[in-house]
């Protein structure tokens, strides 16, 4: 019996709402990929002469997947806030025309304050990891509660410094209609 079917088996059949799709098949091989990588760790927890070996294994095992996903995320949610500022500045592009000189030199300074704490997060925090990765493991150099505390005020103060810019293009568009 292959381990296709030792997974199918395990985890029933993958039936897709619609096959022709490309998620779809993602997804499915995704489940297969999970499935195997699970088989293998089950076939070497059951090598182990021990319950704390297999014990210690499983969490190694788990910690590692874990922190795939949270890489997955974070580089997801770093996407999503690029595009998130590359949509301000085009619509402030668009409505320039709409704001007053010092209407848009605000939003253009708060946007730009906003933007320079979030590039300077993530050069901070890929400078902290490299460095931390050369001088030991990579477990290590992506822990700490450094890079939490960082990533927490980064995140704040990103949003605080672009709360002006954000208000006063709701500001102007909401004029702009009411006119």
């Amino acid at each position: 019996m292959s381990d296709d079917d030792r997974i199918k088996m395990t985890i029933g059949p993958v039936q897709p709402v619609d096959r022709e799709t490309a998620l779809t098949d993602l997804v499915a091989d995704m489940t297969l990929l999970i499935g195997k990588i699970d088989l293998g760790l089950q076939a070497a927890l059951d090598a182990l002469p021990d319950e704390e070996a297999r014990a210690k294994v499983w969490a190694d095992a788990h910690k590692e997947a874990i922190g795939a996903f949270y890489e997955g995320a974070q580089k997801y949610t770093t996407a999503i806030i690029a595009g998130g500022y590359a949509a301000y500045f085009t619509a402030l592009s668009l409505l320039s025309g709409r704001f007053s000189d010092q209407q848009l030199s605000a939003a253009t300074l708060s946007i730009t304050v906003s933007l320079s704490i979030f590039v300077l997060h993530e050069i901070f925090s890929v400078g902290i990891t490299t460095y931390r990765g050369m001088r030991g493991t990579l477990e290590e150099a992506k822990g700490g509660k450094a890079i939490g505390v960082v990533w927490g005020i980064s995140f704040l103060a990103s949003i605080v410094a672009a709360l002006p810019a954000m208000g006063l293009m709701f500001y102007v568009c909401i004029k702009h209609l009411v006119n």
